[in-house]
């Protein structure tokens, strides 16, 4: 089996006693489930996959104060100009190339190894691949891991 069937083994679903769920985002696309577990306390979102859409993003930076590092290669500009929200047009992967990063170099780049952090990723696939290859140091780094499966 290869890493990514070893990956999706693992993944289980857990239940956290005396913690709710909530979904912030749009009420059709671009929302995503959180635990509502010290959410007040995250500084800094890092969102991958970003679109046409940021309405999860400008939502959780307005309720909780944080904001939001918005990384996609394959649009130019942000989909909402929001002073709490920062575009950058690359996108995520495994190693660097031409036009992706790595996780740890963009909180790297970003110097929030010391913040609390929350990680979103929906870009295609992309995401077990960039999992597999990232730190456990730098996963370490995130309070809760949103993706899209």
């Amino acid at each position: 089996m290869n890493e990514r069937g070893s990956l999706l083994r693992e993944l289980k679903i857990f239940d956290f006693p005396n913690t709710r769920r909530i979904r912030i985002g749009s009420n059709n696309d671009g929302g995503y489930v959180l635990l509502d577990k010290e959410l007040e306390s995250i500084d800094v979102i890092y969102s991958y996959g970003v679109g046409n859409n940021s309405d999860f993003e400008a939502m959780f930076c307005e309720k909780y104060n944080s904001i939001a590092r918005l990384y996609d290669h394959t649009i130019d500009s942000a989909p909402l100009n929001k002073n709490f929200l920062y575009f950058k047009k690359e996108g995520v992967g495994e190693k660097k190339t031409q036009d992706r990063n790595t996780i740890e170099n963009h909180v790297n780049e970003n110097g929030d190894n010391d913040k609390r952090l929350l990680l979103q990723m929906d870009v295609d696939g992309a995401e077990w691949d960039t999992l597999l290859q990232t730190p456990n140091s730098v996963l370490r780094l995130f309070d809760q891991v949103i993706i899209e499966v």
